[in-house]
């Protein structure tokens, strides 16, 4: 949790939004100067607060997500909460534990899981094979077998081309 200084700096930061057009100063009331060099992560900031509350209020199952990163693409799917499946992929990101595709992907790459983002492709699958096969489908669809980071499309291998 920030502390109180760290909020109030903040808020001065982004009350105190000023930019300078030809020899004039103005002060920007609403959103962000363009061009200013906190514009950025401002966006950055308000999209990751957007997608965990997303998340934590996902209750979509079994579903197949589309997870993406700088230099990485993987599907995957799940017949847990997106949100428990989704703290299994951060939980492997912060331990720098390389023992799956996405946490390899992060270990060998300098990312931070503000790179990490997430898209529910379907959900609400009626059995677990409909719900491989459209993963298969998606796994060639985005090309994540050969240039992605899904190792190997399980009991489907043998369809693939």
């Amino acid at each position: 949790m920030p502390t109180v200084p760290t909020l109030q700096l903040i808020r001065f930061i982004l009350t105190h939004n000023y930019f300078s057009l030809g020899d004039a100063i103005y002060l920007q009331l609403m959103g962000s100067a363009m061009g200013s060099k906190m514009a950025p992560q401002y966006a950055n900031l308000f999209m990751v607060q957007l997608e965990e509350n997303f998340l934590a209020s996902c209750n979509t199952r079994p579903l197949t997500y589309l997870w993406c990163s700088i230099g990485g693409r993987y599907i995957g799917e799940t017949g847990q909460k997106l949100r428990t499946r989704m703290n299994h992929h951060r939980h492997k990101i912060n331990t720098k534990s390389c023992d799956t595709p996405v946490g390899q992907h992060f270990c060998s790459q300098n990312h931070s899981l503000q790179d990490m983002h997430v898209l529910i492709l379907k959900g609400n699958f009626k059995t677990e094979r409909e719900r491989k096969i459209y993963e298969f489908k998606c796994m060639e669809l985005f090309n994540t077998l050969r240039q992605g980071l899904n190792l190997g499309s399980g009991f489907m291998s043998h369809y693939v081309t």
